[in-house]
């Protein structure tokens, strides 16, 4: 259990360091990033930042929609996670209207 937590920790240290590298290190980050998720990993707001910067970067129509795929995919996980943790939180109550001190 320690030694997958810790290969986990250095696989998301690699993906922080080939995101932190980009636009240079886009084909090594996107292999990263498709390999974490398959892992389970949940994309954080800086994944769809620099997914969304690599979509607008000049690229082939094959990488293009490479990209795109991966951000759509990314932005889908991470509005399932949202609603998934929205869901699990109590509603919060409502205060009681006061009643109008001029009636």
């Amino acid at each position: 259990v320690r030694e997958g937590g810790r290969l986990r920790a250095f696989l998301l240290a690699d993906l922080a360091r080939y995101r932190a590298a980009l636009p240079g290190s886009a084909p090594g980050y996107l292999e990263q990033l498709q390999g974490a998720l398959a892992a389970g990993y949940l994309p954080r707001p800086d994944d769809l930042t620099a997914l969304r910067s690599l979509c607008a970067a000049p690229a082939g129509d094959a990488e293009a929609d490479r990209r795109r795929a991966l951000l759509h995919r990314c932005e889908r996980i991470a509005e399932r996670s949202v609603r998934a943790r929205l869901a699990e939180r109590p509603a919060e109550p409502v205060p009681p209207l006061l009643p109008n001190s001029r009636r």
